[in-house]
């Protein structure tokens, strides 16, 4: 049994606006930079109550994510104990933590909240976003953001062994309506899915898709802009938050393209820089970063980053996928006009 919430922390659940993080100690500093960014954007009245879900902060960890209350008044942090069923799920090897699947256990985590809007720790908010979470998602369990017609969509399908049109959504910004989710029993159903087909290679969100399926409520591309490689602001719709999935800003920054972004955007040419958004949106994430308290730590990551040189890397592997393409298409055709040559 989950030990008992505190009585101030029951009483208060209907009145405030719930968000969620999960973390383990190593992301905590970027959860931080996620939280920071959330309430710099926040211009409402009613508390804000952030639960940062995770079994294994440090003291440290947990005394610098609570000073980030110090300069919000309106947030309110919590660190909620997690179900024992949680720990005994199986995890892969690309995700070896069970936090990974709190996100499925909030409506047991929080009994006394009907709706909260869980964040993934990989995300920077760049606008309002009270609307989001005051969306009306009727009558599904929850709202997330479609990938079709994302290259990546045939691959989940295919790996999950579903059509290869299927539609497949991604988790990392996820409101849910924790009532119609209790009364779905979906937690129990993802629970059962998880121990006798797991682990998957995303845990939760292959558990979902193949759930839920194409009952749930899609939300606009602005909520969840994972395809901003090319963005540049100004020139198309301005999303309200990134996530960075396919580019951590931790893991690689272009010190070429630096001053670029720092200098006056009006002057910047016609014709961007392939996968301009990328850095642009990593140098937001690092002035955004150096304002909380993990600005010491993560300065170290930033310098480490800028050692990497994403560009030359990533045209490598597009130069490999078209030399395997050519490869198999050299085999294949020779193969395809013998055949028809002796059918006629």
């Amino acid at each position: 049994m989950m030990a008992m919430l505190s009585e101030k922390y029951q009483k208060s659940m209907e009145e405030t606006i719930h968000i969620a993080f999960a973390c383990d100690d190593a992301y905590a500093k970027f959860t931080a930079v996620a939280l920071w960014s959330l309430m710099e954007h926040y211009h409402g009245t009613a508390p804000v109550h952030v639960h940062i879900l995770s079994g294994e902060l440090s003291e440290i960890s947990r005394q610098k994510l609570q000073q980030i209350q110090e300069n919000f008044p309106a947030l309110e942090l919590y660190f909620p104990p997690l179900p024992e069923a949680l720990w005994e799920l199986p995890v892969a090897e690309r995700y070896p933590h069970n936090e990974v699947y709190a996100r499925i256990f909030l409506a047991e985590i929080l009994p006394g909240a009907s709706r909260v809007l869980y964040l993934d720790s990989d995300l920077l908010i760049l606008g309002e976003w009270e609307s989001l979470y005051h969306l009306n998602i009727k009558p599904y369990a929850f709202a997330a953001r479609s990938e079709m017609g994302f290259a990546p969509l045939r691959r989940h399908n295919r790996r999950l062994k579903r059509k290869k049109d299927a539609d497949y959504f991604n988790v990392g910004v996820l409101l849910m309506d924790l009532d119609r989710w209790r009364d779905e029993g979906i937690t129990e159903s993802l629970v059962k899915l998880v121990q006798a087909r797991g682990p998957f290679d995303f845990p939760e969100q292959d558990a979902l898709n193949i759930i839920i399926d194409v009952n749930y409520y899609p939300l606009e591309p602005c909520w969840n802009k994972f395809d901003y490689r090319n963005f540049y602001p100004g020139r198309e719709e301005e999303p309200k938050i990134i996530h960075f999935v396919y580019q951590k800003p931790w893991k690689s920054f272009s010190k070429s393209l630096e001053e670029k972004c720092l200098g006056d955007q009006s002057h910047m040419p016609s014709r961007l820089p392939r996968r301009f958004g990328c850095y642009y949106l990593t140098h937001l994430f690092w002035e955004t970063a150096a304002r909380t308290p993990f600005a010491e730590d993560l300065r170290i990551l930033q310098d480490t980053a800028k050692c990497v040189r994403p560009m030359k890397r990533q045209s490598m592997l597009h130069a490999l996928s078209f030399i395997e393409r050519f490869i198999r298409k050299a085999i294949r055709d020779p193969i395809k006009r013998r055949f028809w040559a002796t059918k006629s």
